[in-house]
Order: C-alpha cells, then structure tokens, then sequence
C-alpha cells in the first residue's frame, strides 16, 4: 500500500492542480519531468568490512579449534581491500510543478517520482593468519569475496523555490528540497579461500580443497535527504521567444542514519548457514553546488517549454564516506 501510495502522490497532485484552474493569471501550474543519474553506486570510502554479509570467519575458526583441539591459537583477520565496479543509477521521473507570486516574487514548488535499477559488483581480498603458540606454527590463509547486489529504488524528491527579481538579467534564490530513496537489495556473494587453517585443526590434508561459500541475500533499506540552498540566477534573453539561464546555489545538506534490514543464507556441506542483515548507517552532513543551466521557449502566450541541465554535488563533512568521495546528481528536466 506505501509502495502505491508514493507512486501515486505526484500523479495526483498533477491532477489536482490541473483541474483546478486557478482563476488568477499569476499561478502557474504543469507537468515535470525528468532524466536524473545517481552515482552512489560508485562511491568506494565505507568499504571497510569483509564480513557486511557473510559469516564471520574468525570467530568461525576460533569455535573449531576449542571444538576439536585442545588449544587456543590466535587468529588475526588482516585489513581487507576493496574495488567496486558499478554504473550510475538513471531515474526517469514524472510529476508537477505549481508556480505563483508576482513580478517581483514567486514561488515554485515541484513534486516528483522515480523508479532506478543498478548493479554493483564488489571484490574484496584479505589474508587471515593463524598463530599456533609463542614461537609456534604460522598458518596463512588467502579470502576473496565477490559480491554482487542488484538494486530497485524508488525515489521522492519535493522542492519549494522562492526567487526574488533584481532586474531583467538577474535574481535571488533560496529554497529546501526532501528526497526519499526506497531501496531493495538482492544479492549474491561468493567467498573462496584456502584452507590450511582448518586442515590443520581437523588434521585433514584432503579440506585444502574447498568449493568455497555461496550466499543469497536480501535486504531493505529507507534513505532521506533534507537540504536547504541559497543562490542567484542570471537570465540572459536571446529574442523576445527564448531566455537563456544559469542558476548557482550553495547547499546543505543532512541524511539522517539509517537502517539495512535483511537476511542472507550460506549453503554449506552440512546445514545451511542463516544470518540475519541489521546494518546500521551513521548520519551524515554535506554541503556542495546545486547548478543549473537551461533555456525558456516561449510557445504560445500561456504556454513555455522549460529545458535544463542540473547537477546537485554532495560532499560529505560527517560520517562513513571521505570528503572527496562525492554523492551526485545529475541529469535533464523538460516542463511545460
């Protein structure tokens, strides 16, 4: 029902406002829509766990040995390294916007709503080193994950604008911005390593050879974005049928933390290993550009087609990502 009511609100809302033919020639209302990419996928600095999904190695080999040896050797799991391959998250979206003020002030308030697919692959590689008594037996084994997540996200985004006309050519902006991102986590993963470690425990030479561990996964997760932006735009007109505009603001921005809910299930030689998925993600501010160039193409004297370019940088100050390891989002908006 959440899931129909979200898709539905911007259609909604678009007929309402159309239906409602506003009797005062200062309002304003019609339909948006847009081509918006996301590269969240691609973003690398929080890749710091081996174990996001899988199951925990180390305390896996410590339970084998105080099970079948009487010894107590000390497992160290290395800092793993990670590389990410993905795509950008492309948003088609539709909704409605409503405008309305006078010469000198107005307001635009906008509503919209998307659906996203992405892909993205993982690889991470560690060594965990068994360490057998003081001046004993070093073993070393070799880990590598392979993990494969396929997202389904619907989004949300709801502005309000407030411009102020300085002159013909330029003018003030100031506004706030909600964007909610409904996501859905399938994934696959895969770890391969070699077995010394166990062999020597279970002093079975024939476990070095392992098919490895399979895992399906499946989670849910809710990301909201609340910003605040303040800037100027500068008009310049071509003819008396077609503007040309560019739009620089300063934006801030905070993501409240939030919560990975899921499961995920191991097939082993025995028994099925089943884990439950409870991740939690710190909050985070952010700050960056909100930029848009575009152009107004008057069409008839009650009707304009808008076209823009926008890209909305996000560099976070507080939480799991590096300054440098941007969110951005970017892409075309057609209205009428």
């Amino acid at each position: 029902m959440t899931r129909y009511f979200n898709k539905m609100l911007p259609l909604a809302a678009l007929a309402l406002l159309v239906s409602a033919q506003p009797a005062k020639a200062d309002i304003v209302v019609g339909p948006r829509f847009s081509y918006y990419f996301d590269n969240s996928n691609l973003r690398t600095s929080n890749q710091t766990s081996f174990d996001e999904v899988g199951p925990d190695r180390v305390a896996q080999l410590e339970d084998l040995f105080e099970q079948t040896q009487d010894i107590s050797p000390t497992i160290i799991a290395e800092e793993p390294s990670s590389s990410v391959l993905a795509d950008q998250i492309a948003f088609p979206m539709y909704g409605a916007m409503i405008n309305f003020g006078d010469d000198r002030d107005r307001v635009t308030l906008t509503g919209m709503y998307g659906r996203g697919k992405g892909e993205a692959r993982t690889v991470t590689q560690r060594r965990l080193i068994g360490l057998f008594g003081a001046g004993g037996t070093t073993l070393t084994d070799f880990e590598v994950s392979n993990f494969i997540a396929s997202n389904t996200i619907d989004r949300i985004d709801v502005e309000g604008t407030w411009q102020r006309r300085l002159n013909e050519n330029l003018a003030l902006n100031a506004g706030i911005r909600y964007e909610r991102l409904d996501v859905k986590v399938v994934g696959l993963e895969t770890i391969d390593s070699t077995n010394q470690i166990i062999s020597f425990a279970l002093d079975d030479p024939f476990l070095l050879f392992d098919d490895g561990l399979r895992g399906d996964s499946t989670g849910k997760q809710t990301l909201q974005t609340f910003s605040i932006r303040a800037g100027g735009t500068a008009f310049v007109p071509l003819d008396n049928n077609f503007n040309v505009f560019l739009s620089g603001m300063l934006q801030g921005s905070y993501q409240p933390s939030s919560r990975l809910l899921g499961s995920a299930v191991f097939e082993t030689r025995d028994l099925p290993l089943l884990f439950d998925i409870d991740k939690r993600n710190p909050s985070e501010l952010s700050v960056g550009p909100d930029i848009a160039v575009g152009g107004q193409l008057v069409i008839f004297d009650n009707l304009a087609l808008d076209m823009r370019y926008r890209a909305v940088i996000f560099f976070p100050v507080t939480g799991e990502f590096d300054f440098t390891d941007a969110r951005v989002n970017h892409g075309v908006n057609v209205g009428l």
